[in-house]
């Protein structure tokens, strides 16, 4: 089901976000009508490439269809979190059904973000029994958000090499460069960012969505230019993020994050 976005991703890679838009919304019908057998695996697709766009109503309405192989708790978790509302994603956040890799890793970064690194720690303990390099990449950030910053950025930094360009990759890219920017050093954190900007795998897939994830990489990458006084760049980054959002929900948080960042280059 997977396969069936790839003329989406197309498009966008060629610059014709209405285009993927369309088709993002054509397969959002197609899984709200059922019309073909498989439509609640094509659901958690489209749940990704909707939190991508910024659409966030289309989140939730796909996930509303999504098999329950899938773990929809945790996309809902995860919608209500790009949404902004925290509360929500804590409610929402129970433990995950599944064992897989990904899913651990994505519950791990929602709690290590809402403020939960104790159950963080335990769900890895009880769940990620193979040491590799996305379980230390993952320990790594929730290091930082437990306060013990040296620890962290060298887990993650030691991980990273070994990571292909996926949803592990892309999380914890942005908890380093968050981490570096924070000790002011920011040009380290710039370095991370572009490594990430370049490793766009929209559709590479392991049960969680990856792509938007990438697009908090390129915010925040915009938002090191500014801090580093680097302008041209930040603009330039930034204007290829207003493309990608342009069909997003005008309340989407990132969407707010942007138009911030684009008063500042003024």
């Amino acid at each position: 089901c997977w396969a069936r976005t790839l003329p989406m991703y197309e498009r966008i890679r060629s610059g014709d976000i209405a285009g993927a838009v369309a088709i993002h919304r054509q397969l959002l019908d197609e899984v709200e009508r059922a019309a073909d057998p498989g439509t609640e695996d094509l659901a958690t697709a489209i749940v990704s490439s909707a939190l991508f766009f910024g659409r966030v109503g289309e989140a939730r309405r796909a996930n509303a269809r999504a098999s329950a192989s899938h773990d929809p708790a945790l996309y809902e978790a995860l919608i209500e979190y790009y949404s902004g509302d925290a509360t929500k994603a804590k409610r929402h956040l129970v433990p995950s059904r599944k064992t897989s890799g990904e899913t651990i890793a994505v519950e791990v970064w929602l709690r290590a973000r809402l403020g939960d690194t104790t159950r963080g720690e335990q769900v890895i303990r009880q769940n990620w029994i193979v040491a590799n390099p996305s379980r230390q990449a993952v320990e790594g950030g929730l290091a930082i958000a437990g306060g013990d910053a040296a620890k962290g950025i060298r887990l993650i930094e030691e991980a990273l090499p070994k990571l292909s360009p996926g949803g592990t990759y892309y999380r914890e890219v942005e908890v380093l460069a968050t981490a570096w920017m924070r000790r002011g050093d920011t040009d380290r954190a710039i370095g991370f960012l572009k490594q990430a900007s370049a490793r766009r795998a929209f559709v590479y897939h392991d049960l969680m969505p990856f792509s938007p994830f990438w697009v908090r990489d390129e915010l925040l990458l915009a938002e090191a230019f500014v801090q580093a006084r680097q302008y041209p760049e930040a603009r330039k980054v930034a204007d290829g993020l207003r493309r990608l959002l342009a069909f997003a929900d005008p309340e989407f948080p990132l969407l707010a994050r942007l138009r911030r960042l684009e008063q500042q280059l003024q």
